[in-house]
């Protein structure tokens, strides 16, 4: 009788975490398929070898502010190490420089990568550089995201705004 009380309280216990838990994972599920949607991406060639992988997310429908004063990105580089050796990564993302709207960030931070940020960027990795941008309020129903990089075309990511 004991042995019955003592799985069927084992039962109870496990399902009430199990629920907790379940909930916390559609949250996180959420967010995540929100940072997906809201992600960007493109590859710059030299020589017809990608030599850098660009990745922008917009922060626009993250929740995880109080207010929603600014235009926020994450923008993420991957330099590829296969026939890579000569570019020099440092030097290029000191000449990199973005543009929102036509006009210049009003912050640009690189990222630790223990950032909060980071868990907001879907498949962040230790091997990328990330960078915060942060811009004036832009009205309208989109905002465009100007990258350059010295030696490479310009990028342009052009972002829905979620209303």
């Amino acid at each position: 009788m004991i042995r019955i009380f003592t799985y069927i309280l084992a039962v109870l216990f496990v399902s009430g975490c199990s629920y907790k838990h379940d909930s916390l994972y559609k949250e996180s599920k959420n967010r995540t398929e929100q940072a997906v949607a809201n992600t960007k991406k493109a590859e710059l060639f030299q020589k017809d070898k990608i030599k850098i992988f660009i990745t922008a997310t917009y922060l626009d429908s993250l929740d995880y502010r109080d207010s929603k004063e600014y235009e926020e990105f994450v923008v993420g580089f991957h330099f590829p190490s296969i026939d890579n050796r000569e570019l020099d990564k440092e030097k290029v993302l000191k000449n990199t420089f973005f543009k929102i709207e036509g006009s210049k960030p009003i912050l640009v931070k690189k990222l630790k990568r223990d950032d909060f940020l980071l868990s907001m960027v879907p498949a962040a990795n230790p091997w990328n550089s990330y960078y915060f941008v942060k811009a004036k309020k832009i009205d309208g129903n989109f905002v465009d995201l100007d990258i350059y990089i010295d030696g490479f075309k310009s990028i342009k990511f052009k972002f829905e705004k979620d209303y």
